[in-house]
């Protein structure tokens, strides 16, 4: 059960929230990422992602976020390949993400039609687009080298270590 809107967004003031953001690629090694224009963080293009919820398991979260964000009901290959930390000073509602990055692929070719650029619309990309969201910048190499096949699968701790990951926002 989900929290309703005013308590999931205090308690991401008071605590960090558990994340998931998934590289899937086709196929034809395309990836697909969703348009993002919230209020929050757009707009841009955005890893498809989610919370993670009490007591769910992270590949659980992993393939809701296929199943609800790419219309992908079956993914293979899904592997942990970064963790970070996410913190942004200026902010508070949702200001400090712990995210689990995982790469996975999928049977299905994506359609490489650029869609109205709405909240939640998808489109595949065969590089990293130049207008992914603040947040994802620190992305754009990690996508152009999953594309590449250039990823050691173990996994890489990305900016976990530091005390202030930067969050690319102004």
């Amino acid at each position: 059960m989900d929290l309703p809107q005013h308590l999931f967004d205090y308690v991401s003031t008071i605590t960090p929230l558990v994340n998931v953001e998934l590289l899937l690629k086709d196929r034809t090694s395309s990836i697909l990422l969703s348009w993002r224009d919230d209020g929050l963080y757009g707009p841009g293009w955005h890893l498809p992602g989610g919370i993670v919820r009490h007591k769910e398991s992270l590949l659980s979260r992993v393939s809701e976020v296929a199943r609800l964000e790419c219309g992908i009901t079956k993914i293979q290959n899904c592997n942990l390949i970064q963790i970070n930390q996410i913190m942004n000073p200026h902010r508070d509602l949702r200001g400090h993400f712990i995210s689990f990055v995982f790469g996975a692929t999928t049977d299905r070719q994506f359609i490489q039609a650029s869609p109205e650029l709405v909240n939640g619309a998808v489109c595949s990309f065969t590089q990293a687009p130049a207008n992914l969201i603040d947040q994802h910048q620190r992305y754009h190499g990690l996508i152009n080298d999953f594309l590449a096949d250039n990823i050691d699968h173990s996994i890489m701790p990305g900016n976990l270590l530091v005390n202030y990951a930067p969050s690319y926002e102004s």
